[in-house]
């Protein structure tokens, strides 16, 4: 099927589309004379003038862009074709980041950028992600807040995480409560305690075991008194 498509629209007979139009300078302006699909990627098509490849397009996108044999080669449609495989290429490049990690769309656009997409192009080839349900900052925020939640980690924390990556205050607040099933901040503070009190010397003086509860708990991303407050829960009244 390849090598009939390829007989198709690459032979043009002489005369079939009419004289070619002239240029500004008289001379006449360049014509399609092929469109061959790049057979080490199916996805993307050979624009071709003479026996010369001049651009390359998203295959799907050919129609679309008004391409076919014997059609004049402007250099309009010349930028027009550039700007759709960048597009194209810095979609497919995002595809391979998200196929690796789930990424918001904050941090996608971080990362196309810095492979050398532009960030109006990344910008679009995100939202073209997110419409195509490849991805979702929602699902994405759900899965690190679960992360940092399995680590003991207090609401602040989770949520100073999610906004950095791009998630809302809404988002994030609504995906923290969702994670945490609604326990309370104080009972996973408490859980947390417990869990920090189990990797210390049991020879610690309790002064220095309270302070180093307390501030473990603080770096965890718990409030100062949420985090005092767990302390007095496992190891009682701060000491004197």
């Amino acid at each position: 099927m390849i090598n009939s498509y390829r007989v198709n629209v690459e032979v043009v007979r002489p005369g079939l589309f009419g004289d070619a139009p002239s240029g500004r300078d008289g001379s006449p302006t360049p014509r399609i004379s092929g469109l061959q699909p790049d057979l080490s990627n199916l996805t993307v098509a050979f624009v071709k003038v003479g026996d010369k490849v001049v651009a390359k397009v998203p295959f799907a996108d050919v129609e679309k862009l008004g391409l076919r044999v014997g059609a004049s080669w402007t250099s309009r449609l010349a930028q027009t074709c550039e700007q759709a495989f960048n597009i194209f290429s810095a979609k497919e490049t995002g595809k391979k980041i998200l196929a690796v990690k789930g990424r918001t769309a904050q941090q996608l656009e971080v990362k196309l950028t810095e492979k050398g997409v532009t960030s109006a192009v990344a910008k679009q080839v995100v939202e073209e992600l997110r419409r195509d349900g490849l991805m979702s900052d929602e699902i994405v925020a759900e899965q690190m807040a679960e992360a940092e939640v399995s680590k003991g980690a207090g609401a602040e924390r989770v949520k100073r995480k999610l906004r950095d990556a791009g998630v809302s205050e809404e988002t994030a607040t609504a995906t923290l409560k969702r994670v945490t099933k609604g326990k309370s901040e104080a009972a996973r503070a408490k859980d947390a305690a417990e869990e920090i009190i189990k990797k210390l010397p049991a020879k610690l003086a309790k002064a220095t075991k309270w302070r180093r509860v307390a501030a473990g708990l603080e770096r965890r991303g718990f409030d100062e008194d949420v985090a005092r407050a767990a302390t007095r829960k496992v190891l009682g009244p701060e000491p004197e």
